[in-house]
């Protein structure tokens, strides 16, 4: 019996054997080893991210499950408006799938995939296969994506017009610098 291929990375080589400090004693280098390593900061933000990953991924499964269950219920059914419902449920099917798609696609630095998904679809920056060119999106909206975000002005007078809050006077010096005395 042949021998199971073994994995090469893109450029034909083999995986490195540990790494370069022998941490891994020459075990298969794997992202779970890498990660085991790392401080605890970094694993919840890694976890945190590939959690909400994970779930997104989910939930759009569950999504194009329950729309093709649906179709073929629709058309078990030989009902005689089966083919407007078909073809409703295969749009919302198709952009499951492109949605689906764009989140895939969307750069990791995206502080907020529903409103990048509207913004995009404003601009017109989604691709047929439901892609996003994303150097278009960050260039249209660059406030969906951290590190760019505008300056917050602190919360005095006249913050954020560059002029210095006009001078304070009360009407009780206005009436006693008219009355003649003074204030």
């Amino acid at each position: 019996m042949p021998e199971p291929p073994k994995p090469t990375g893109a450029d034909g080589s083999v995986p490195p054997k540990g790494d370069a400090k022998g941490d891994l004693q020459g075990g298969e280098a794997t992202f779970e080893s890498w990660i085991s390593k790392q401080p605890d900061d970094v694993k919840a933000l890694i976890e945190g991210h590939v959690g909400g990953l994970k779930s997104a991924h989910e939930r759009q499964k569950e999504e194009t499950k329950s729309l093709k269950s649906e179709i073929d219920q629709i058309k078990r059914s030989k009902d005689l408006d089966a083919d407007q419902k078909v073809k409703a449920i295969e749009e919302k099917l198709n952009e499951a799938e492109r949605k689906a798609a764009f989140h895939e696609s969307l750069p990791s630095d995206c502080t907020n995939r529903r409103l990048a998904y509207l913004a995009a679809q404003d601009i017109d920056a989604i691709r047929k296969d439901g892609t996003v060119d994303v150097e278009r999106l960050r260039k249209e909206c660059p406030e969906l994506f951290g590190g760019q975000r505008g300056k917050v002005p602190s919360g005095k007078p006249g913050a954020g017009t560059g002029t210095p809050p006009p001078s304070t006077m009360d009407v009780n010096a206005a009436i006693r610098g008219a009355a003649g005395f003074g204030s």
